[in-house]
């Protein structure tokens, strides 16, 4: 019995110790991973590189050595285990684009504010739940992605940002949007999908060079009847939202208006909003029958 008791005691002391050893395992890794970008970034200064790879190394910080490559242009972190960056960042003062996809950011520092030459910025995937006003500096920047973060609210001074071009604010937490949106006049492309928004500003209407408008799977229960002055607009999607009817207005519009569960499509969807079951047949017409049933509609109103 008391050889059997001693084995036990074994055999729980190594089942407790697993979790240290676990965790004493993966701080050697991220160090062994901080080591590897250390190294590769000293590398890189030596070679005077203009692009730095350090995708899927494992490491939880980035080495402020960073700061030293003055000359880069181009910067992969993707699917690390970042949750913030170093000052230092500030100091890449040639970096056209930085790629941070898939690591763990809760924040950004004000410092990234003085990448003067940033034209894209993609932090798809991480914990971020607000952005530093000064990302409003980054007046070069054309391609913003944010998709999949826990944003709440954006900043007013994203909207200094007219230089954008494409603008990504999916998967977030966003209840509503404001007015300045209207600012960003070169936006060719726009998504809010899978947020909770209730409305649209009617500035929306200001961003004339609009493609593609993604509002797939939110609140919206009204659209701004000035929609229709979107008219380089390719696409609409306002699938899965709270739309009990629309503007006529949307029938002046020279795009198709769809009643379709495909997502991938051109043209106008309404597919999966609580319209009236008249409404819902008529959208799956031509748009001749779309705008006859508005203009009866309106007759009624008048009558009435």
């Amino acid at each position: 019995m008391h050889k059997y008791a001693r084995r036990s005691v074994k055999v729980v002391i190594a089942v407790a110790l697993i979790p240290c050893l676990l965790y004493c395992c993966g701080k050697i890794k991220e160090k062994m991973a901080y080591n590897k970008a250390l190294s590769m970034i000293k590398q890189a200064k030596a070679d005077n590189t203009t692009e730095l790879d350090l995708n899927c190394l494992g490491f939880a910080q980035l080495p402020p050595e960073i700061g030293q490559l003055s000359g880069l242009e181009k910067l992969n972190l993707c699917n690390n285990k970042l949750t913030s960056l170093p000052r230092e960042i500030g100091q890449l003062k040639s970096l056209t684009e930085l790629m941070i996809i898939n690591n763990n950011l809760i924040n950004l520092p004000p410092e990234t504010g003085q990448l003067g030459s940033l034209e894209e910025l993609n932090l798809y995937h991480n914990q971020l739940t607000s952005l530093p006003g000064e990302i409003g500096q980054l007046t070069s920047l054309k391609l913003l992605k944010l998709s999949s973060n826990a944003i709440a609210v954006l900043p007013p001074e994203l909207f200094n940002l007219t230089a954008l071009v494409s603008l990504d604010v999916s998967c977030n937490a966003l209840t509503s949007l404001s007015s300045a949106i209207g600012q960003l006049k070169s936006l060719k492309f726009l998504s809010f999908a899978y947020n909770n928004l209730s409305s649209l500003p009617k500035e929306i209407v200001q961003l004339s060079e609009l493609e593609f408008l993604d509002l797939h799977s939110n609140k919206i229960i009204s659209l701004p009847v000035e929609i229709e002055q979107l008219s380089k607009l390719l696409r609409l999607d306002l699938m899965h939202n709270q739309l009990s009817c629309v503007p006529i207005e949307i029938t002046q519009m020279d795009i198709e208006i769809r009643w379709y569960s495909d997502v991938k499509f051109y043209g106008i969807n309404f597919y999966g909003n609580p319209l009236q079951e008249s409404s819902m047949q008529i959208f799956k017409q031509d748009k001749e029958a779309i705008k006859q049933y508005f203009e009866e509609k309106d007759e009624e109103k008048s009558e009435n």
